[in-house]
C-alpha cells in the first residue's frame, strides 16, 4: 500500500476488481488500514453505458459467462 500511496497524487482514485470474492475481500481488507482512502459511492463513478461496458478483456468475457465482478473505487485524500 506504500507504493500505492507514493504513487497517486491527492484527490487521485484508486479501483480494485476481481472476480474472486475471497481476494476482493482481502483487497478491501487493506485498503481499510489506510486512512487517506475514501470509498466512492456508485454515484461518484461514470455509469456503465450498456451491460457490456468493461474495463478489461477479462471483464468482458467473465460478464458474458454470467461470473460476478467485485469492485471498489476510493478517492486518496
Amino acid at each position: 500500500m506504500v507504493d500505492i500511496e507514493r504513487a497517486l497524487v491527492t484527490d487521485g482514485r484508486l479501483h480494485i476488481a476481481t472476480d474472486v470474492e475471497e481476494y476482493f475481500g482481502v483487497m478491501k481488507e487493506l485498503v481499510a488500514r489506510h486512512n487517506r482512502f475514501e470509498p466512492l459511492t456508485v454515484e461518484d463513478l461514470r455509469p456503465p453505458e450498456h451491460e457490456l461496458d468493461y474495463l478489461t478483456n477479462f471483464e468482458r468475457k467473465y460478464r458474458i459467462e454470467g461470473r460476478p465482478i467485485y469492485r471498489a473505487s476510493y478517492h486518496f485524500a
